[in-house]
């Protein structure tokens, strides 16, 4: 066990450290995916174990990370990779890249340590245990002994901006990022600068400041917690009866995938089929024997429209709500399905838009893009990708079958598919 770790930084400057193992966490399994409290200065912050150091940096004076943020990594050395993959796409610091997929909740090094001593209940914030009376080789044990808790602090509700003005919006045409800000108020009714920097980019921050010194936005309490998504469970529908037949042709494709899929080797292909001929009947086949086959499956729209309407039909059709996911979603409630997917032992199936592609899962044997020509699943803006390029390299990972679907497919993929390249 290497008693030195490359971190990756969660915040500024998003940096990969590297910092010595406590002695009493030597021994210890620390794997690539756990994330720790790590010192940068006099602060603490999170940060992603990215795998061991052979050697420190010659002319430093290395600091140990502090304590671990978690028992089991949320994250899997799989998600480790991915986010290394895009990172080197991007030519952006590991850090950054997972800094912009984790939830808020998942990025605090604020946390305390709670245990008793001598008949007292004590807590202690991280960076002050070494005022503890207890040891922290004892600490250590008691909390993997589960006699102490780590209590992570929620991050504090974010304000949240809304329209004041109703449209046509006086704004000029050369001022596209006011129009967009209005635009995205207008559609969501609210949304706060961490929501509105993600969908538009950092440089929102200047819209929004003249947007609010010109009275056609406010900036208000935070957004309040939308009722479940979910609705209540429902009997599955029983899959020989309720359904009519499958079509000649919903049968031909399914007798073509099934194969692909039980076999567990991976591939990619295309279902090139026109509105209304029945591609969701066979991505929903597809996804049953999967989960039967104990793989989980990610479902793709490209719009948050389209994703509640797959959630829906999603839900009727297995009797259990699906894991829903999408960048409109507040903070909270995407820490509860980044959490519920990471920490599932049973198969899932998620339905989305492309932010979901990046829920970690522990055995992925599907992956489904519906209208995969659609424009929205490449992100322009903070961490640009094509979610498109981000599934194959999951699917090839995984091992898992990755489906586009289309009426009207892109035309690289319909060529792919022509040249046997498919996509």
């Amino acid at each position: 066990m290497s008693s030195l770790l490359h971190v990756a930084l969660l915040g500024a400057p998003f940096s990969t450290l590297t910092y010595g193992v406590p002695p009493h966490f030597q021994g210890w399994e620390l794997p690539p995916g756990l994330r720790v409290a790590v010192p940068v200065g006099r602060s603490l912050r999170a940060g992603v174990v990215l795998g061991p150091a052979e050697q420190a940096p010659p002319g430093v004076t290395l600091k140990d990370f502090v304590w671990p943020l978690e028992l089991s990594p949320l994250l899997t050395p799989g998600y480790v990779a991915l986010a290394r993959n895009l990172a080197a796409r991007q030519m952006a610091e590991v850090g950054q890249v997972l800094a912009t997929l984790l939830p808020a909740g998942l990025k605090t090094a604020r946390a305390t340590l709670s245990f008793v001593h001598g008949g007292k209940k004590l807590k202690f914030r991280l960076n002050d245990l070494g005022s503890s009376p207890v040891p922290p080789d004892r600490l250590a044990v008691a909390w993997r002994g589960a006699e102490a808790l780590l209590t992570v602090s929620a991050a504090e509700p974010e304000p949240a901006y809304r329209l004041l003005v109703d449209p046509p919006w006086p704004v000029r045409p050369a001022a596209s990022m006011q129009l967009a800000v209005l635009e995205m108020l207008f559609a969501r009714g609210q949304a706060t600068a961490s929501q509105l920097r993600e969908a538009l980019g950092p440089t929102v921050t200047a819209a929004l400041r003249s947007l609010e010194t010109k009275g056609r936005i406010v900036l208000g309490p935070p957004p309040e917690e939308p009722e479940e998504e979910n609705g209540p469970a429902l009997p599955p529908d029983d899959p020989g009866a309720g359904h009519p037949p499958l079509t000649p042709e919903q049968q031909a494709a399914l007798d073509a995938l099934a194969p692909l899929l039980e076999r567990g080797s991976g591939g990619e292909r295309l279902v090139h089929g026109v509105t209304g001929s029945g591609k969701t009947r066979l991505y929903f086949e597809l996804a049953r024997r999967a989960m039967d086959m104990g793989r989980s499956v990610i479902l793709l729209a490209p719009e948050v429209a389209l994703a509640a309407a797959l959630r829906a039909r999603a839900q009727a059709w297995f009797g259990t709500a699906p894991i829903y996911s999408h960048g409109y979603q507040t903070p909270a409630r995407r820490e509860r399905a980044f959490r519920e997917a990471a920490q599932s032992r049973t198969p899932r199936l998620i339905v989305g838009t492309r932010s979901a592609l990046f829920l970690p899962l522990a055995d992925l044997g599907l992956i489904i893009i519906d209208e995969e020509h659609d424009a929205s699943f490449k992100q322009d803006e903070r961490l640009p990708y094509q979610a498109k390029e981000v599934a194959f390299f999951r699917a090839r990972q995984e091992k898992a079958l990755l489906l586009l679907g289309s009426a009207t497919p892109d035309v690289k993929t319909y060529q792919a598919a022509l040249d046997g390249l498919t996509p």
